[in-house]
């Protein structure tokens, strides 16, 4: 009975497959192939299939969702930071309001020490949370205070090592930041 059961799941899996290369705007072939591929313990494959399927879906509400879910399960859960960050920075693109991918994308990009496409998030997060008048809490200015020391940290990391830095564009994002949560 099994073997019977695999053999439906990799005929199934192949029929899909076969669709979504001949006509890849078929969103339902793509979520159902993103089901297939986790059943079967493909998580590379199933996330793959998730973003074309976000890309060909019509509703952009549903299409952010999945772009969204994509991103971080890149970032989180398969190792996989620069796909992951792709696709933050294409939800952010799409929607500008989305505070959280936006977030998420800051802080990773300060991390990494790549401050020149972290400074553009940390303009768009600063008019988010003035514009959508953020209630901040203690946890959350508490990671924003983490993620400004990483950017420190990173530009002084790069003062020693070249001898000049990003200090000004760094002191821009801090102050920003800090008016936008702290007051």
């Amino acid at each position: 009975i099994l073997r019977q059961e695999l053999g439906k799941t990799e005929g199934a899996v192949d029929a899909l497959e076969q669709a979504v290369a001949l006509d890849p705007t078929l969103t339902d072939a793509w979520l159902q192939l993103r089901e297939l591929y986790t059943a079967n313990g493909q998580p590379l494959k199933a996330i793959e299939a998730q973003v074309n399927a976000a890309r060909s879906h019509v509703n952009r509400v549903e299409k952010v969702k999945m772009l969204f879910e994509a991103g971080k399960k890149y970032v989180d859960e398969l190792d996989k930071p620069d796909r992951g960050l792709a696709l933050l920075e294409e939800v952010v693109e799409q929607d500008p309001d989305h505070r959280e991918a936006t977030g998420i994308l800051l802080e990773r990009l300060v991390a990494q020490g790549d401050l020149a496409r972290a400074w553009p998030q940390a303009q768009i997060y600063v008019m988010q949370v003035r514009s959508q008048h953020v209630e901040v809490g203690r946890v959350q200015r508490a990671r924003l205070l983490e993620v400004l020391a990483g950017a420190l940290l990173v530009l002084d990391r790069q003062r020693a090592a070249t001898g000049q830095g990003q200090r000004a564009q760094v002191e821009r994002v801090v102050r920003a930041l800090l008016r936008a949560h702290l007051h």
